[in-house]
C-alpha cells in the first residue's frame, strides 16, 4: 500500500480527451514518416487550443491529447474553458484538413472530443521525473465519452452540461454504456456558444474563495442590522469577483434591510435600491466596490 504524498489532494478538475478519428487507418496508406508528420501536426493545433484557455496537457496519447483544466490552477470558469478550448480543437482540425487533403489527397481527416468535471485525486506520480495527474471516475468517463462522441463532435457528461447550460447551446445524446463502468452516463453534444459576452454561470460552484464570500456575508449583515458598510476587491483575471459578488447581490436580495448588493461592471456607474434605502449601493472605479448609505 503505497503512502500519500503530502501535497495529493482532492481537487475538481475538467477533464478533456481528443484524438483523431481513425488514425489507424493512415499506417495502412502512409509511410511511418509521413503518419508522424500528419499526426505530429494535429496535435501540435489540438495542444495549442488548449495552452490558449489555459489548460494543461498532461499527457500525449500517439494520436491524441488528455488536458485538464483546474490543474495546477483552478478557475471558476474551468468548464466554460475546456469547452471553448474544445471548440477550437474541431475548429483548428476542420482547417487541417484542407492541408491533409492537398498533400496526401485523405478526405475525411477529423477528430472528437470528450469532457468531463468531477472531483479528481491530483497528485504526483512516476519515478525520476514524477508527473502531475488526476485521477479517478471523472477523467475515466471523459476518455470514454470521447471514444463514444461523432467525428467533428464533442460529447460532455453531466456535470459539465450542468455548468456549460447557461452559456453554450447543448443537445442531449442519451444514456451511454461507458466500458468499466456499471451505471450509465448521460451525454450531451456541445454544439457552441449562446452568445458573445455572455455573464458567468450565477449558480457556478466557487473554488478556494470560502473566506472571502465569508466576509462579504458578514458584511451585509453587519450592514442589515443598521451599520453603513463598504468593501472593494483587489485580484487578477479569473480571481473569482464575479461569481462573489452575485452571490452577495442574491443574498442582499434576502436582507431584511432592503437595501440590495449588485455585481460590479464596467463602464457606466449604477445605482441601485430605490426601498428602503435612500442612499443605495454603487460601485467605484478602477476597483470594483460595493457601498451602502442605509446607516
Amino acid at each position: 500500500m503505497g503512502d500519500r504524498h503530502p501535497n495529493d489532494e482532492i481537487r475538481p478538475v475538467t477533464a478533456l480527451f481528443a484524438d483523431i478519428v481513425g488514425s489507424t487507418s493512415l499506417g495502412e496508406r502512409l509511410s511511418p514518416g509521413e503518419v508522424k508528420a500528419l499526426i505530429g501536426e494535429c496535435v501540435s493545433r489540438m495542444s495549442a487550443a488548449v495552452e490558449e484557455f489555459s489548460g494543461t496537457i498532461q499527457a500525449y496519447a500517439g494520436d491524441g491529447i488528455c488536458a485538464y483544466f483546474g490543474v495546477p490552477v483552478a478557475h471558476e470558469d474551468d468548464p466554460e474553458r475546456a469547452a471553448r478550448a474544445a471548440l477550437k480543437i474541431l475548429s483548428v482540425a476542420r482547417e487541417y484538413a484542407h492541408d491533409v487533403e492537398a498533400a496526401w489527397s485523405i478526405e475525411g481527416f477529423d477528430v472528437r472530443v470528450g469532457l468531463n468535471t468531477g472531483q479528481t485525486g491530483v497528485g504526483l506520480v512516476g519515478g525520476a521525473s514524477p508527473g502531475t495527474v488526476a485521477l479517478g471516475d471523472t477523467t475515466n468517463v471523459a476518455a470514454r465519452l470521447e471514444s463514444r462522441a461523432q467525428p467533428g463532435t464533442i460529447m460532455a457528461g453531466p456535470e459539465t452540461a450542468r455548468r456549460l447550460s447557461p452559456l453554450f447551446v447543448l443537445e442531449p445524446l442519451g444514456e451511454f454504456e461507458l466500458k468499466g463502468r456499471t451505471e450509465p452516463i448521460a451525454g450531451w453534444r456541445v454544439v457552441g456558444p449562446r452568445s458573445q459576452g455572455a455573464e458567468p454561470v450565477v449558480g457556478a460552484p466557487l473554488f478556494g474563495r470560502e473566506a472571502e464570500v465569508g466576509r462579504l456575508a458578514e458584511m451585509l449583515g453587519e450592514h442589515a442590522r443598521g451599520g453603513g458598510r463598504s468593501c472593494s476587491w483587489w485580484g487578477r483575471r479569473a480571481s473569482g469577483s464575479p461569481v462573489c459578488w452575485r452571490r452577495l447581490g442574491r443574498a442582499g436580495e434576502r436582507a431584511s434591510s432592503g437595501c440590495r448588493a449588485a455585481p460590479p461592471r464596467t463602464g457606466r456607474p449604477r445605482r441601485g435600491s430605490r426601498r428602503s434605502c435612500g442612499r443605495g449601493w454603487g460601485w467605484g472605479r478602477p476597483t470594483p466596490t460595493w457601498w451602502c448609505g442605509c446607516a
